[in-house]
């Protein structure tokens, strides 16, 4: 007997939803299990019964760890002693990404007179073929001792825990997006960044796709800074029992390998975060053609806001007021990152030094000059041609 399972508990991730990653109701038993933490009580156990055959396998939590892995919590409704072997594979892609066989009794997790529980972790760090946000297949298979078999398959999308629930869209094969807020018009965005990608092939030979893991504000650290009784400190995820290896490096590289930027945003209304991703857009596109090529910062997010659909039109009175103030910075501070009271006049007056140049040398000016500068040519170099 196969049963597929589409089940989470809330704060422990996302079960897939076949064409959108939206959110799903979540299972009013899954939370009940993991809020009052009912693991070691008889009446529980009874009153799965209700619910499950005897024999059956079900997974009745999944929980996120990354940068690390996911937990399996699975649950076989026989008691330890009538069960021969439970088996496992996980898939994704179409390719296994594991195997795994659990003993009935020395992988207990909890145990009941009739089911017994167990953990099952998939390590992606060790797995190369892993991807997030592609759906992940648990198939559980376990063998009573009368010779009964029975299966589930649980579906699942992987997504970065403690943000979200996270949503997805694929504008075309140019960009594809997953977003930490499941109420934005990521759709709609998705659409309306496109243009951005037909300015950009004006003035670079390739323009390449681009696939962006977007993080809402506020982004608070996900790793735990916790010291042992030897004073060793360690960062972490804390998960429901048990401690995993966490750095914000390897959660980096985990997206990488799967294809993904990752995208800090700091507005959260729709226009200001559709104009940041085109600037997004645009730096991560340049980026690549001028690696270490030496380019002031204030060109580089000029440049970036003179692609963005809106126009910036407010950066004009914010220039002019610091300007009646004697308040402007000069380019050595245009030429560097601005502190965080300094970046709207720094925004504002990067962009208008990059108009300037428009203004100067044709409209086109500022991709042209962006265009020819490459690790072997830097921005002066360009100016000075």
């Amino acid at each position: 007997m196969l049963k597929q399972v589409r089940l989470l508990p809330q704060h422990y991730g996302k079960v897939e939803n076949m064409k959108k990653h939206n959110l799903i109701i979540l299972s009013f038993l899954s939370v009940v299990i993991l809020s009052t933490g009912m693991f070691a009580t008889t009446e529980r156990s009874r009153a799965q019964e209700d619910e499950h055959a005897y024999g059956e396998i079900w997974n009745f939590a999944v929980i996120p760890v990354f940068p690390s892995g996911i937990r399996f919590w699975l649950r076989v409704e026989a008691p330890a002693d009538q069960i021969q072997s439970i088996e496992l594979s996980v898939w994704q892609n179409e390719k296994r990404l594991d195997t795994a066989r659990l003993d009935p009794f020395d992988d207990v997790m909890f145990g009941y007179e009739d089911a017994v529980e167990y953990e099952y972790f998939l390590d992606v760090q060790a797995k190369t073929a892993f991807r997030m946000f592609d759906p992940i297949k648990l198939i559980a298979s376990v063998t009573l001792i009368d010779g009964t078999t029975n299966e589930s398959l649980t579906t699942i999308i992987p997504e970065h825990q403690g943000y979200g629930p996270w949503q997805g869209a694929v504008a075309d094969e140019r960009l594809t997006i997953y977003i930490s807020d499941p109420d934005i018009a990521i759709e709609r965005m998705a659409k309306e960044l496109l243009p951005t990608f037909d300015l950009l092939s004006r003035s670079l030979e390739e323009v390449r796709p681009l696939k962006l893991a977007v993080y809402m504000p506020p982004v608070m650290p996900f790793c735990e800074l916790v010291e042992d009784e030897d004073g060793n400190v360690e960062s972490l995820v804390v998960s429901e029992r048990r401690n995993f290896p966490c750095s914000e490096e390897a959660m980096a590289a985990l997206y990488a390998r799967s294809g993904f930027e990752i995208v800090k945003l700091h507005n959260t209304r729709y226009r200001e975060v559709r104009d940041e991703l085109a600037e997004q857009i645009v730096l991560l596109q340049y980026g690549t053609r001028w690696a270490d090529a030496e380019v002031p910062f204030w060109f580089q997010y000029g440049l970036a806001m003179y692609f963005a659909p809106n126009g910036h039109p407010e950066a004009l009175a914010q220039v002019q007021r610091a300007a009646r103030l004697e308040d402007l910075l000069d380019l050595q501070e245009l030429s560097q990152l601005p502190t965080t009271e300094q970046e709207q006049l720094w925004r504002a007056q990067s962009f208008l030094l990059t108009l300037y140049l428009a203004d100067l040398y044709g409209a086109d000016a500022p991709q042209r000059i962006a265009g020819q500068i490459s690790p072997d040519k830097s921005f002066s170099d360009v100016l000075r041609e």
